[in-house]
């Protein structure tokens, strides 16, 4: 036999107790009540019990609330990793082709400067050498001129 009262004997001991009209004591947790009070205690523990249900039924709306968020959140955050991912695939190679291009052409204008620094001594290096062969050349040209000339006034 089940301890829960059912609303059938709850209203049938209703009725008992509002036509007797007497205060029927019975025993009820080890003391003595009458049967009134036990119904306004019963009355009193239901109420208690739809405000707790009531509560109940709104932390269970909530954490369903909440789980959704959740839901939501985890969601958006693996498209967010899916997204960067991809961006991780996609860019991180490129990169990489770009650095090793940076590097040999960073070698190859090294390569370059190097040739024309070459290229700058030897034409430094010509000049030079045509300076001193113009420089001997005019001299040259005067020592012939100076005793013509020399001669001709």
């Amino acid at each position: 036999m089940s301890d829960r009262l059912t609303p059938e004997r709850e209203a049938e001991i209703r009725g008992w107790v509002a036509v007797m009209g007497v205060r029927k004591d019975i025993r009820y947790y080890g003391s003595h009540h009458n049967m009134t009070d036990l119904l306004a205690e019963l009355d009193a523990l239901r109420a208690d019990n739809a405000h707790l249900q009531h509560m109940v039924a709104g932390l269970k709306a909530q954490q369903d609330r909440d789980d959704a968020e959740y839901a939501q959140a985890i969601k958006e955050r693996d498209r967010a990793l899916e997204a960067l991912e991809f961006q991780e695939r996609n860019t991180l190679p490129e990169l990489r082709r770009q650095v090793e291009h940076h590097k040999d052409g960073k070698q190859r204008w090294r390569e370059r400067a190097e040739k024309a620094e070459a290229r700058v001594a030897e034409l430094e290096a010509e000049r030079h050498t045509t300076n001193e062969a113009l420089d001997d050349a005019v001299q040259e040209l005067r020592r012939r001129d100076l005793p013509e000339m020399g001669g001709a006034r």
